[in-house]
């Protein structure tokens, strides 16, 4: 039996909205137009290596050739969690979210940004979906290498929206988290209307029978779909069994997550779902994912930002997702993984650096049963940034985009106060669930390209 988890969105039909992240402003925009333009975000250009702070050794994978500013102002806001594709006509598309700080503050707004010189400059960010009283989030086209291939039939994104909830009763989720997808047909110029891809708690068909979940969605941003040979698509899922997630009250809290392969027949309108691994491989809640497919029909998956561990794990399928191998614990931590196949054979992969803080590289000569730590890309201490995206380039290099935020800045106390009794979600962080909020982050949307040694 197959679980249809998608239907029109329906609550005061909304349609996406335009917002102003510097002014503010809201402006109607039925979803199948255009999106709009957002003034005063300019482009930024080239960034030498020079200009920022990397520690990557020497390796015989790759090297860094240039980086580049994909969107930093104006404004303090915290800009993150990018992905991109590289489109069919040569262009690249980068989708990121744009709000005041880190999903604290129901103001997140989803963007896009376009480039039609392999990344060099960047146009004008567009706003590609808001939702007054929602913080919006969204990855766009998921696919092998970062590139849309020429026989899919849309571009596509999942939006994800989060809301906190205070008047929720003692057995129940302190946070909404319903996804949207929408599909575009001419390169994320124009898109339709959106559906429900999963509500907050989802109730979904399983190789174990019908399973229930909350926040059922690929955790990962930049966890990649495949076409598999008989036309379907596949993806690495994650859902929650702890149906009171972020609940502050006494035994509630945990994540219990559940790692999953999910199939569709009928592109991405609904799915089943398989299940890879759950508490009873070592106790681990395995979250942020990424997987790729070897000449051999191999699919290597890697796990991060785990809960109950910090090191990173992988798993891999030779029946194109049926079954699975155990989990095996690697060496090396962090989270958000982005994973491609270099042009010799060796996989590369991205992450948020548990082991050095920043965005760092790892390598596999063996199909990702062993990996070489090359250190970081990008150094930083402040631990909000990362989520990296690797795309391979027309010309062989990688452009590998993520965020950086540089500093934090405290919220003075009188717009603490107010904005504790205008948006009451703020207190949830007081006490072990997460301290305070930070405040608005002036951080940045960056690329930094690589020449793919093996090649």
């Amino acid at each position: 039996m197959k679980t249809n988890t998608t239907k029109k969105h329906s609550p005061s039909r909304r349609d996406f909205l335009a917002v102003s992240a510097v002014a503010g402003t809201a402006l109607g925009l039925a979803a199948s137009q255009s999106a709009v333009a957002v003034e005063g975000e300019p482009s930024r250009g080239p960034l030498e290596p020079d200009t920022w702070r990397w520690s990557l050794e020497e390796n015989p994978y790759v090297k860094i050739d240039s980086g580049v500013i994909i969107c930093n102002g104006p404004g303090r806001r915290h800009r993150a969690f990018p992905t991109a594709v590289l489109l069919p006509n040569g262009e690249l598309l980068v989708g990121f979210r744009v709000g005041s700080d880190h999903h604290l503050t129901h103001d997140g707004v989803f963007y896009t940004s376009r480039s039609t010189d392999l990344g060099r400059t960047w146009q004008t960010p567009v706003c590609l979906c808001s939702a007054p009283g929602w913080d919006v989030c969204a990855n766009i086209a998921q696919y092998p290498d970062g590139v849309l291939p020429k026989g899919e039939p849309f571009l596509h994104a999942l939006l994800r929206w989060y809301r906190w909830r205070t008047d929720m009763p003692k057995d129940a989720a302190w946070r909404d988290n319903p996804t949207y997808i929408t599909t575009s047909s001419d390169f994320g110029r124009n898109w339709r209307p959106f559906t429900l891809f999963s509500d907050s708690i989802s109730e979904v068909e399983t190789d174990r029978g019908p399973m229930k979940f909350w926040g059922l969605q690929p955790h990962s941003y930049n966890s990649t779909l495949h076409r598999l040979s008989d036309g379907r698509v596949m993806g690495l899922f994650v859902g929650r069994g702890n149906m009171t997630v972020y609940n502050p009250a006494p035994g509630s809290g945990g994540y219990n997550d559940m790692p999953m392969a999910g199939f569709s027949d009928d592109d991405m309108k609904s799915w089943t779902y398989r299940i890879i691994a759950d508490h009873s491989q070592g106790g681990i809640g395995y979250s942020e994912s990424d997987s790729a497919r070897l000449p051999s029909g191999r699919f290597v998956a890697i796990y991060g930002n785990n809960d109950g561990s910090p090191s990173f794990f992988e798993t891999h399928s030779d029946d194109e997702g049926q079954t699975w191998a155990p989990m095996r614990q690697l060496n090396f931590k962090g989270d958000s993984p982005s994973m491609i196949q270099l042009a010799g054979g060796p996989l590369l992969a991205a992450t948020r650096n548990g082991d050095r803080p920043g965005i760092g590289l790892v390598a596999s000569e063996d199909q990702g049963q062993t990996w070489k730590l090359l250190k970081n890309i990008h150094d930083q201490t402040n631990w909000d940034m990362g989520y990296p995206d690797l795309v391979r380039l027309p010309d062989g290099r990688i452009l590998c985009v993520y965020y950086t935020a540089a500093e934090s800045q405290p919220i003075p106390k009188e717009v603490q106060d107010k904005l504790a009794a205008t948006e009451p979600q703020r207190t949830i962080f007081k006490g072990s669930i997460r301290p305070a909020a930070f405040g608005e982050l002036q951080s940045e949307i960056r690329g930094v390209f690589l020449d793919d040694l093996t090649a």
